[in-house]
Parts: C-alpha cells; structure tokens; sequence
C-alpha cells in the first residue's frame, strides 16, 4: 500500500513537469516565431481592409494567383494612392504582391539576404485604370512603355525602398525586350515586356523600427553597405481588359531570370482569391493557366478566418510578453508596406513580371 502511495506523488511530478515542459516549449516558439505571426495576422486584416477600396472591387474582376515555394505563404493587397500624384499619371492603381518567405533561423524575410533568389524579390498583379484613356497603351493600342515603367518605378522606389528608410533610391531600366501577342493565364493579346535592371537592393542595418519591419520582419545582422545598388531581372505581362475598362499587369522582380521562370512555371499552388459582387468577373487563374472566364462572382476573401483569429490570440500573447507593440496601437499603424501614407505613397510592389504567366 505504502508503495502505490507513494507512486501516485511521483506520477503526479512527472506529469507537471511535462506540462512545465511543454509550457516552455509553446514560449520560446511563441516568442521565436512572434515576427512571423505578426505579419500573418496585420497583413491578413489590412489586406482585407485594402481590397475593399480596390480597383479590383470597383471594376468587378478577380485574379488567382498561385503562392510559388518559397514566398510569403499568402498575396497581399494594397491600393497605390500615392501614384497620381507622384508621377502625373491620374490613374488608380490596386497591387497584389507576395514576397521571399520569412527565414525562421533570421525570422525575417528573405528579401533581405543578398544571398537569397529572392533578395528584392516580388511577384503578383497590377491592375490599374486610367481616368482618360488606356494606362499602359496608347489610343492606336500600342505599348506606352513609359507610364508601365513609371509605375513599376514608383512602387520599388516610393513603396519599398523609401519604406525600408533609403533616402536615395537607384532605379535604372538597362535594357528592356518587348514581345506582342504573348500567352498568359491560358489567352492571348498580353504584351510580354522582360528588363534588366540595376536599382537600390533591400539589405540594410537596423537602426531603428520601421513600420515595414511589421511586414517583412526586422533586418538580421548586415555590414555591407545599406542598399547597395544590384542588377535584378524582371517580366511584365501586361493586357487591357475593355470589358472591365483596366489595365492588368502581371509581374515578377528578382535576382535572376531562373527565379523568374521557376515563378512562371509553378503549377497548382494556394490561392488568394479576391473577387467583388458584380454580374460578371474576370478569374486569371494562374496555376493551371485555365484562361480567362466570366462567371457570377461574390464578394469574399478567400481567408480561413478561424486560423487568422487563432494566430491573432498567439500574436496577441507573445506581443504582450514582449511589449514590442503597444496594446492601444491603432491599427493605421499597423499597415503594410509602411511608406505609403506619405506623399510617395507606395504603388504595386515591385516591377511588373509575370511570375506564373508563360510566354
């Protein structure tokens, strides 16, 4: 008797012991993975937020694009207000964009390691329009690569850079190869536009917070120079829509053109579907490259919204643990791609090339 007296204390111990365990075990990853949970759940809701002011919602269309491995787990929406103004063009322009996946060693993105394929990588959609007449086009349909370039300009310059804190942003377009009648999301009549360029990289020192460190996590340690200038290559898909009077410009900017056409080349992946209540809408699925469609659409965003809130309590309890971010932080302060509340506000993410558009 004594002895069973005895062993029910020490399976007691055991067992807090393991609780204790597995306490510390759920901290330390709660803790660790803390940068990347908070990306999750900020982006999620202000993307929500964007897509509901969009250009995709006014004109009605939706776009499917396919999460490639090794990018953010999700595409992200962002309204370029700034672009009117910034560059003289009076067009409106929504960005759907993804970038180089959050490096648990570094918990940062990988758009900050010069090492990486996707160090100042981006891919995703532009779609924009233009109050008098075609943006990307002119009146006889021909390519106005200048207004194509001003926008992809705006975004990497405005949007990205100026949001990581460089002061002088390099964006040199060194050749640009142009091919009409090109095939993209399974149709015909896009306009393949492929570029070399030289512009300002995104690995930096930190020095302080910056509201982009919300999306793409703080800069690991760097001690090479801050943004120095690196050649990226770059692909355009771009097609005006007359049925949804907009322009659509597929896109996708990285270190080299083998990150681009392994882009271009991924097969069923995720998708991140945004759509708006309308009679019709256009769906560019890019994974199975199915064509364009018109069929009755509704106003959604393909979300798990049980995850979102349950990665919200996770980021919730590691923010208050480590008082990174006040608890009364409105959430304008949380927004993505920083730098676009200023008057350089930020247009599409990077250069327009088509990740998973084949020519």
């Amino acid at each position: 008797m004594s002895d069973k007296a005895q062993a029910k204390p020490c399976k007691g111990v055991i067992r807090w012991a393991v609780a204790m365990l597995a306490a510390v075990a759920m901290l330390f990853w709660l803790v660790w993975t803390y940068p990347l949970l908070r990306s999750r759940v900020v982006m999620s809701v202000y993307s929500a937020q964007q897509l509901s002011a969009s250009v995709l919602k006014e004109c009605g269309m939706d776009i499917r694009i396919p999460i490639a491995d090794g990018w953010y787990p999700r595409i992200l929406v962002f309204n370029a207000d700034g672009f009117a103004a910034w560059s003289g063009i009076d067009a409106r322009m929504t960005v759907l964009y993804t970038f180089g996946a959050f490096d648990i060693k570094t918990r940062a993105s990988l758009l900050y390691d010069p090492a990486s394929d996707k160090y100042s990588a981006f891919y995703g959609a532009y779609a924009v329009r233009k109050e008098d007449g075609v943006f990307g086009f002119g009146e006889d349909g021909a390519l106005n690569l200048g207004e194509i370039t001003q926008a992809v300009r705006y975004d990497d310059t405005q949007l990205v850079l100026a949001s990581l804190g460089c002061k002088e942003p390099v964006f040199e377009v060194e050749r640009t190869d142009t091919m009409p009648d090109a095939i993209c999301a399974g149709s015909g009549g896009w306009t393949r536009i492929d570029a070399a360029l030289r512009v300002s990289g995104t690995a930096h020192a930190y020095r302080e917070d910056k509201l982009a460190y919300l999306q793409y996590g703080a800069p690991p340690p760097y001690a090479g120079e801050d943004f120095a200038v690196t050649q990226m290559s770059g692909r355009v898909y771009a097609k005006y829509f007359s049925e949804f009077d907009c322009t659509v410009m597929m896109y996708c900017l990285a270190p080299g053109m083998e990150t681009v056409d392994e882009c271009r080349r991924c097969r069923k992946r995720r998708f991140w579907r945004y759509s708006k209540s309308a009679t019709t809408w256009a769906a560019m699925s890019m994974s199975s490259f199915a064509g364009m469609s018109a069929t009755p659409g509704m106003t959604r965003l393909h979300r798990d919204i049980g995850m979102s809130t349950f990665l919200a309590g996770l980021s919730a309890i590691a923010r208050a643990m480590r008082g990174v971010i006040s608890p009364s932080m409105p959430l304008a302060a949380m927004m993505p791609r920083p730098p676009t509340m200023t008057s350089a506000s930020r247009a599409p993410r990077q250069t327009a090339f088509s990740p998973v558009a084949h020519a």
